[in-house]
């Protein structure tokens, strides 16, 4: 939905809930307002702004994951909360194209109470395509999708290089070390799902990306080459590069939980 403001005169007699809103655009650019919608003059492009109604008790969770969506590198833009259950977004017509494609894709219907943390766990998986088909210990849990790699893929040894489980508080930031793994994560619950921005990295591999998962689902959250030589001081062997020059994939799995 696309709020229209027409006079400084018609702000003054809106509700004192709005004058967030009205400084919010103010602080971007000087007022160039006209009759039908808000169109700020910038060099780059016209702003516009539009107010989107959420259910009750889930406006500060989608704004934080827009924050975390868009890269600080896309221009004037701004996400706060409104009055009542809105998000107010201020932004050129393509980037608000792009959010109300994502704020109506959020499945709210199962949305309940906030849950008091999130969990996900993460493996980072080594994978040598092409050789005899054995797992490292601590792989049990990830088997299905460990099978659907080598069933794409083909036979392959999948050796555990790090385990990192990792608990939030709903729509706050996380970060955790692990023995050779770095994962950072901000994960929300909207209706049935958990929704997360997470950002991986192992011996200059990274991965940011957002995921959306239900509660017990595990999925592979990438699936990257992998430098051999850094492999083999990773897993302690073998000693010398293999014959066939098999490529080295490395896989980053996550499973979601609730905690309530």
């Amino acid at each position: 939905m696309c709020i229209s403001l027409r006079t400084l005169t018609e702000m003054d007699e809106m509700n004192r809930a709005m004058i967030p809103i009205l400084a919010l655009l103010v602080g971007l650019v000087g007022c160039g307002v006209d009759s039908t919608q808000t169109h700020v003059a910038t060099s780059e492009a016209a702003l516009e702004l539009r107010a989107y109604d959420v259910p009750e008790g889930q406006a500060d969770r989608v704004v934080s994951m827009l924050e975390r969506l868009v890269s600080k590198d896309s221009g004037a833009w701004r996400v706060t909360r409104g009055p009542g259950s809105k998000v107010v977004v201020v932004a050129p017509p393509p980037m608000l194209a792009s959010v109300d494609a994502f704020i109506g894709g959020l499945d709210f219907e199962a949305s309940g109470a906030v849950p008091a943390a999130h969990r996900l766990d993460y493996w980072l998986v080594l994978a040598r395509p092409g050789k005899a088909g054995s797992r490292s210990a601590g792989l049990e849990e990830i088997s299905g999708p460990l099978d659907a790699f080598a069933a794409s893929q083909g036979e392959a040894r999948f050796e555990l290089l790090d385990r990192i489980a990792l608990r939030s508080m709903d729509g706050h930031y996380a970060e955790a070390r692990g023995k050779v793994a770095k994962v950072e994560q901000r994960a929300s619950k909207v209706g049935s799902r958990i929704v997360a921005n997470v950002d991986a990295e192992l011996s200059g591999s990274k991965v940011s990306t957002q995921l959306q998962l239900t509660p017990g689902q595990t999925a592979v959250l990438a699936q990257v080459g992998f430098d051999e030589k850094i492999a083999m001081q990773l897993t302690g062997g073998p000693e010398e590069l293999s014959p066939d020059r098999a490529p080295v994939v490395l896989l980053y799995v996550v499973r979601a939980a609730v905690e309530e």
